[in-house]
């Protein structure tokens, strides 16, 4: 019998530092896996600071709010 339990997903969050701006602030962000290194893989070209692993939420995409 095979087993049909699947691996729990959650959504990662972590704060961001650009690999080739390392003086550029950080930033958040989150994403969804089902351990810290599938999260951390999914994530290219950042330093990652872990910050939370929270239960699993989809997100939509918003645009980026500007202050003038």
């Amino acid at each position: 019998m095979q087993s049909t339990q699947t691996h729990p997903k959650f959504t990662w969050r972590f704060l961001a530092v650009s690999e080739s701006h390392p003086q550029a602030r950080a930033v958040v962000v989150y994403t969804n896996a089902p351990n810290e290194a599938e999260a951390r893989s999914q994530i290219k070209g950042c330093v990652l600071y872990f910050a939370a692993r929270l239960p699993a939420h989809h997100f939509d995409l918003i645009p980026e709010v500007r202050h003038v």
